[in-house]
């Protein structure tokens, strides 16, 4: 998601799983989250769509939808590393 969409972590740590409509393969990026503070709906790719899906499925609408560290450098790095990128 975070590639995909190029949001940055504290604009996915905002995501509830009411946010995704995956019968229109759309998320809601509510005003108070963006950082430019405009309400914004961003499109999904069906294949990630279909994905979230399954990943929330059982989830009730207000949980948490991504569990985003306070610093994801921190998950990158090692595989940053892995790929023979420098960081």
């Amino acid at each position: 998601m975070a590639c995909e969409s190029g949001l940055r972590a504290n604009e996915l740590r905002s995501f509830k799983v009411g946010n995704f409509d995956f019968e229109s393969c759309t998320v809601l990026l509510r005003d108070q989250s963006a950082k430019n503070r405009h309400e914004a709906v961003l499109s999904l790719r069906a294949d990630t769509a279909a994905e979230l899906k399954q990943l929330f499925a059982n989830k009730l609408p207000e949980t948490q939808a991504f569990k985003i560290p306070d610093k994801p450098i921190k998950l990158l790095r090692p595989d940053l590393e892995v790929a023979g990128i420098p960081y």
